[in-house]
C-alpha cells in the first residue's frame, strides 16, 4: 500500500507527492495517469508495470519514501560493512 498524499501540480501536467513537509517530489505525469496507475498498483500489479512511466527511483519514492542519495547511501553504507 502506498502512503502518501499527491497533489495536482499548478500546471496539472505533474503530480506533486508529499510523504512529509520535507520530503516532496514532482513526477511528470497527469494526475489521471497517476491515478490509474494508483488504482492498478492496489489491485495488485506490480508497481513498474502500474506505474511504468516512472523511473526506478520515482517509484521507490512511491513506496518507501526514500529518494535515490538516501536509497544509495543506505545500501551503500550496508556494502562496506
Amino acid at each position: 500500500m502506498i502512503a502518501h498524499k499527491a497533489y495536482p501540480a499548478k500546471n496539472y501536467d505533474c503530480v506533486l507527492i508529499v510523504v512529509s513537509e520535507d520530503k516532496q517530489m514532482v513526477i511528470n505525469c497527469t494526475p489521471a495517469q497517476y491515478l490509474d496507475g494508483l488504482d492498478r498498483y492496489n489491485g495488485g500489479e506490480l508497481i513498474q508495470y502500474a506505474f511504468p512511466f516512472l523511473d526506478d527511483g520515482e517509484r521507490e519514492f512511491l513506496l518507501t519514501g526514500m529518494n535515490s542519495q538516501e536509497w544509495s547511501e543506505l545500501f551503500d553504507d550496508q556494502e562496506e560493512n
